[in-house]
């Protein structure tokens, strides 16, 4: 083994138990701002290696706010804040401070178990930026940018994300890096062995010869070792899985037992829009309080299909969708009322739709031909009595709207959209589930019986519209007889019902699922599209076949298609005219 090689891992095997074996520090040290960069509720540790929020007091002025912005790196504060306490903790701090401290340490604290004002302290400190004139001037708690001329706090260094434009805080990493961690023992870590970047930095080690399950691994000066799960939740694995390879984040996180190596993460906290973890609120490299039996698992989607879409409650076999009779509470639990904000308070249910993931609604181009304005849209999950608020209801805005660049209202064809939700669903409760999409390798669904259901109206004419929602059990038809009666039927569209009519779906319904049944689970076999009147003799409903846009649906879920342009509403004399069926 060449000596430079040999002398690099005898310093960092040194260096390694040297840090096991002093107290840990946190990135934040005693403070730390939860949120961004650098802004957020102010925190402070305790002894116990808790963290408490601060109060928004009589003590709480700016003298003490850039005392705290000093404190973590940056160079004074910007805006001062407090706000309604969101979720009672256990105990407070309050912190006091005269404003020429140089550390939150050299203050006052005190803690109590509730704040007089209900309200906790908010913080913004300012970005670094470029310092005109001679050299900047930094503090022992950051690093000098030189080719822009600003300080960045010291914590930024070596954590694999360029906060300096030309990368200089990324550069030379030593083991005087972690100076900035363990400052009373600095003295002591001598060698100035360079420590190498990766861009692979992640892996998954399986336990259960699995892929895309595992503990999740993080490498850092080439040694692999673990994350701690301290605050590790579904948003951080979603990162990880997306960073790992597996675009449709993850299922769940879970423990696979203990890990190995050095422990380098703890205290992450991510927001979701972040592209690595590395972008996420955590502590510095090697910097925990935690043991291997911490480790952070996980357990990445192979499919946009979440693990239990498609599993319903059992329900008793209930007692008009034309045709059809009432459902029952829960029994499609996927199926979403589209509303029709009307300012200034009015709204109408015009569609329905489909919960395929926790923030994707699938439903019909055409519910949208008069307006793709996103910000007349509500969503309702766990709806059952229009003209009731159950305590199962969700409501949502849209946050974007996805119209097949395809479609044509003429023809009816390529008629399918997305619709993005505000927040994800909550899907724990047996009112709002997703239904699974098909998968590519199955074979298409073709004179099965499925099921629709809905809102719309329950009468032959059309007049005569439900509150209730209802279902009706029905055929899918003969592709060659269905091409007989509608001679426009395209590749990507499905007949469905009786030739002898009787049962159908009407105005109101559109978009709403088709769900077939397949190896005890519910498929989305099809979308509400069109049809020449309601449950007429030799006039079946038509269905948008939902295999042939697997790959549409799956690329906009990942991003990968643009949203379409928002065109403001224009009324006609009512809503069941707005819409075709």
């Amino acid at each position: 083994m060449p000596v430079e090689i040999m002398y690099f891992f005898i310093v960092f095997q040194f260096f390694i138990h040297f840090t096991q074996s002093v107290p840990r520090r946190q990135v934040w040290e005693d403070a730390r701002l939860v949120g961004r960069s650098n802004s957020g509720i102010l925190e402070l540790k305790q002894n116990d290696g808790s963290w408490n929020k601060v109060c928004a007091d009589e003590y709480w002025t700016p003298q003490v706010a850039e005392v705290v912005c000093r404190h973590v790196g940056f160079d004074r504060q910007t805006k001062i804040r407090s706000r309604t306490i969101q979720q009672k903790e256990h105990l407070y701090s309050k912190l006091k401070c005269k404003g020429s401290e140089n550390s939150t340490q050299q203050c006052l604290t005190t803690t109590v178990r509730t704040c007089s004002t209900h309200k906790e302290a908010l913080l913004m400190c300012a970005r670094p930026r470029d310092i005109s004139g001679g050299p900047a001037s930094c503090s022992d708690r950051q690093f000098l940018c030189r080719r822009e001329n600003k300080c960045i706090p010291a914590r930024w260094r070596c954590d694999y994300v360029s906060d300096c434009d030309d990368g200089a805080d990324e550069q030379n990493c030593t083991l005087y890096s972690f100076a900035h961690i363990y400052k009373e023992y600095s003295t002591k870590l001598t060698a100035r062995i360079n420590i190498p970047m990766i861009s692979h930095y992640l892996r998954l080690s399986s336990v259960n010869g699995k892929s895309n399950e595992g503990i999740l691994q993080f490498n850092y000066a080439n040694h692999w070792g673990t994350i701690c799960d301290d605050g590790f939740d579904i948003v951080a694995a979603n990162i990880a899985c997306k960073q790992l390879g597996f675009p449709f984040g993850a299922e769940k996180v879970k423990s696979f037992g203990s890990g190995t190596g050095q422990i380098w993460i703890d205290e992450i906290s991510c927001r979701g829009h972040e592209k690595s973890i590395l972008e996420c609120r955590r502590n510095n490299f090697a910097a925990h309080d935690c043991t291997h039996a911490e480790d952070v698992g996980i357990v990445c989607k192979t499919s946009p299909n979440p693990k239990d879409c498609g599993v319903v409650k059992p329900h008793a076999k209930p007692p008009r969708i034309v045709g059809g009779h009432v459902s029952s509470p829960g029994r499609w639990p996927w199926i979403a009322s589209i509303y029709l904000h009307i300012p200034p308070m009015s709204q109408e249910q015009f569609c329905a739709g489909s919960l395929v993931s926790d923030e994707w609604i699938l439903t019909a181009a055409h519910c949208f031909d008069r307006t793709t304005d996103k910000r007349d849209v509500r969503i309702r999950l766990g709806e059952f009595n229009l003209h009731h608020r159950d305590p199962s209801e969700q409501t949502f805005n849209a946050t974007e709207l996805f119209i097949h660049p395809l479609y044509t209202k003429s023809s009816h064809d390529f008629d399918i959209a997305l619709i993005k939700l505000n927040r994800p669903a909550d899907t724990s409760t047996d009112y709002v589930k997703s239904i699974c999409l098909p998968l590519a390798s199955e074979p298409p669904f073709h004179n099965d019986f499925c099921y629709v259901a809905g809102w719309g109206n329950t009468g032959s004419s059309g007049a005569s519209k439900t509150a209730i929602l209802q279902e009706a059990k029905m055929p899918l038809l003969d592709s060659n007889l269905c091409r007989r009666i509608y001679s426009q039927l395209t590749s990507n569209m499905m007949c469905g019902g009786y030739v002898y009519g009787g049962i159908d779906t009407c105005q109101g319904d559109s978009g709403g699922p088709l769900s077939c049944r397949r190896s005890n689970r519910w498929e989305l076999g099809g979308v509400v599209s069109w049809g020449n009147g309601c449950a007429q003799i030799l006039k079946p409903g038509v269905y948008t076949k939902t295999m042939p846009f697997l790959s549409w649906i799956t690329d906009t879920m990942l991003g990968k298609t643009r949203p379409s342009p928002s065109i403001p509403h224009r009324f006609d004399s009512s809503l069941s005219n707005f819409f075709g069926r």
